[in-house]
Parts: structure tokens; sequence; C-alpha cells
């Protein structure tokens, strides 16, 4: 069996509402318009929030026309009212659903972030899936919990899993010991990463001019990955992982963003995977 997997935090973000060019409203249909036109079968989404500076409600964008071919699974990041929420859509035609789970990345269960797992069975094998999502604290402590959380929980599914998370692993900055520790036991199937003209792009969090991260390193960091065990099933096909050249851009501080084509902070990851046949 085949099957895509989108992975995109697309930054509903108060921050980026500070300035026209970046405000939710001026982003969103681009956002919309990139999704869709990948017509994956699995889209993992992060940074998605309520904004009462916006006309557009987290679920009202999940709800969009665009989107129809999928059904959606959404979570809170955790038990917050208002935090920013994360979402998991698949084509019901490709995939029946199975349970959904959550697990806690940090020691508080009232303020601890929250992992996202959804079982999908494909429908043309009848073979079992998971795919998890999830958004690292980024406190030095907090990616610590996240990390063995992430590592232990990998470890216990009964089905062959990857996660999309965003960790929050700014190289030149702090999260080098981090991720290190994670891919002690995990692989990340979307490294390196390609674009689709073969360029092997540097990270995937090319930032706004405002961002203090972005201000602080001259290279995109690699904030976003899709994990796996190292022993798992799951194998890329050929073609993988890309990100389309066309959401690639690297702000500057006389940019101006209504030009841009990219509409987040960050880049979407574009993955197909295999996993292996086997005798029923």
């Amino acid at each position: 069996m085949t099957f895509s997997l989108l992975a995109y935090n697309v930054d509903q973000a108060y921050r980026e509402e500070k300035f026209a060019e970046t405000r939710w409203d001026t982003r969103s249909p681009a956002i919309k318009s990139a999704i869709a036109a990948e017509d994956a079968d699995v889209v993992v989404l992060l940074e998605l929030r309520d904004l009462d500076t916006s006309k557009e409600t987290a679920r009202a964008f999940l709800a969009d026309p665009l989107f129809s071919k999928y059904d959606v699974v959404t979570r809170r990041y955790n038990h917050v009212t208002g935090f920013f929420q994360m979402a998991l859509l698949f084509k019901p035609d490709v995939f029946f659903a199975g349970d959904v789970r959550t697990y806690q990345l940090g020691k508080d269960p009232e303020k601890s972030r929250l992992l996202m797992i959804v079982d999908l069975q494909h429908k043309a094998t009848m073979r079992w899936v998971s795919v998890g999502v999830a958004h690292f604290d980024p406190s030095e402590a907090a990616k610590w919990d996240s990390v063995r959380s992430v590592v232990k929980t990998v470890q216990s599914q009964p089905h062959p899993i990857a996660i999309y998370a965003d960790c929050n692993f700014f190289d030149e900055l702090e999260g080098i010991e981090q991720r290190k520790a994670l891919l002690e036991t995990c692989r990340d199937i979307a490294h390196p990463l390609y674009s689709d003209d073969g360029t092997i792009l540097s990270g995937t969090f090319p930032g706004f001019a405002h961002d203090e991260q972005k201000k602080s390193v001259d290279r995109m960091s690699r904030l976003n990955h899709i994990i796996t065990p190292i022993d798992s099933e799951f194998m890329l096909l050929p073609v993988s992982p890309a990100v389309s050249p066309r959401y690639t851009c690297y702000s500057h501080e006389n940019s101006n963003y209504q030009t841009f084509t990219h509409p987040s902070d960050h880049l979407p990851i574009l993955v197909r995977i295999g996993i292996a046949s086997r005798k029923q």
C-alpha cells in the first residue's frame, strides 16, 4: 500500500496579526489553495486558532469547500481554552477512520501539550497505519519531556506510525541535543528535505522578517520532522520527500509580503509512504 502525507504548520497566530501583510485573512486563501493543490491522502496541520482579529475561525477554515474531499479530526494543543488546535484530514474514500488517542507530552496534565494519534485503515489493502501530530513547547525542559514522550509512544503503537511534529529545534539557538536524543531511536523520514528541483533545503522554517527567531539565524532551522521508529515498516517512495518551490521564499526586512506565494512562516512537507505488501 502507498499513501501521501502533507504536513504543514499554517501559522494562524496572533503574532502575525500585527502586520497587514501577514494577517490571517490575507494569507488564508493561499494556504487553502496550497493544501488543496497537493491532493494528499492525509493532511496534518498545526497552529490553527480562533483569532478575534479574523473573520475566519479554525473550523471555518477546515470547512472550506476546497477541503470537501476530507473528513477531519481536531484537538486542542492542551486543555487551555482558546489555545492552538491541531488537525488531521483524511480522504474517506482511501481510509476508514479508527481510534483517536491523545498522549501528554509533559508532566503537568493541566498544562501539558498533547500528541494526537489517529488510526487509519487503508480500504484497498485493509492495512492499518497511524498518523500523529504534535507541537513541542519551546522551553528547554518541556522539549526534553516531549522527546521522551514521543520516543516512548511510538514504540508502543500497534500499527506502523508516522508523527508530524514541530519540535522547536533551532539549530543555532537550542535543540541540537534534543534532536540527537530523538533520532537515536527514531528516524526522520523527511530528511534530507528536497525541493522539486532537487535542491537540498537547510530547514523548514524560513520565518517572516519580524520573527525574533528569524533575526537570530542566518539559515532556515529544521523545526519540523516526520518521525517513525527506526524499525518501522514505512518506506519512502522515490518521489519524496519534497517541498514545492512555489511555497519557498526567504523573508527580508524590505520584502513586500503581498508578492509572496509562500503563505506561512513554515514550509509544508509532502512525503509519499509505502508499506511492503504481506501475505494475508
